[in-house]
């Protein structure tokens, strides 16, 4: 029996995934895109941005090919449309829309960049760590301290999957992309503490 897939309400709650001044461009992107989806999203991950309680999808099981056709869609909607495709349940979408998100200057998707760093997936965190130049340390850090709890449970997260993954694998912890992405950035945040 094929369960009943909500996409209207996925969309709906998608407005809370993003600050209230993407509103506008939020409802222009869904009027253009066509979503697709044998599966429901997963929701979960709640964050701040600016004091503002938000809220993502853990998992989000749309047809990417049927969201990417030519759209006029503006450079602002292209960038919360990569942010969402960082939601994606397949991990190569993830991982390509990384790329597009992750020398943004927008404060507003860190939180897609941050949650990438507590999942499964090495080869995203390898490409987190060869392009962390790219990223905008000063909103990542801004970031992290407005949500020190989310930080706090994406190392928990890290810590879980090395040991899950890679621990049996003779990989030391030291060696671990996600333990040296954590100390990268706890440094950087103390940096801006010490100043």
């Amino acid at each position: 029996m094929k369960r009943s897939v909500n996409i209207e309400d996925e969309l709906k709650r998608l407005k809370n995934s993003f600050p209230k001044i993407l509103e506008n461009e939020i409802e222009n992107l869904l009027l253009l895109i066509k979503v697709n989806s044998e599966h429901n999203a997963h929701w979960g991950y709640e964050f701040y941005l600016k004091n503002n309680p938000l809220e993502m999808p853990s998992r989000i099981y749309w047809e990417e090919h049927r969201l990417m056709r030519s759209y006029n869609l503006s450079k602002t909607a292209r960038k919360i449309l990569a942010c969402i495709l960082t939601r994606h349940h397949n991990g190569y979408i993830r991982e390509k829309y990384l790329k597009q998100i992750i020398d943004s200057n927008e404060y507003w998707t860190l939180p897609y960049l941050v949650q990438l760093l507590g999942e499964y997936v090495a080869e995203i965190l390898d490409s987190v760590w060869d392009n962390f130049d790219l990223v905008n340390s000063s909103h990542l850090v801004e970031f992290i301290q407005e949500n020190e709890i989310y930080w706090h449970k994406t190392k928990q997260r890290i810590a879980s999957y090395w040991d899950c993954y890679h621990r049996y694998k003779n990989l030391p912890k030291e060696d671990y992309v996600g333990f040296k992405l954590i100390n990268r950035i706890d440094e950087l945040i103390k940096k801006k503490n010490d100043t």
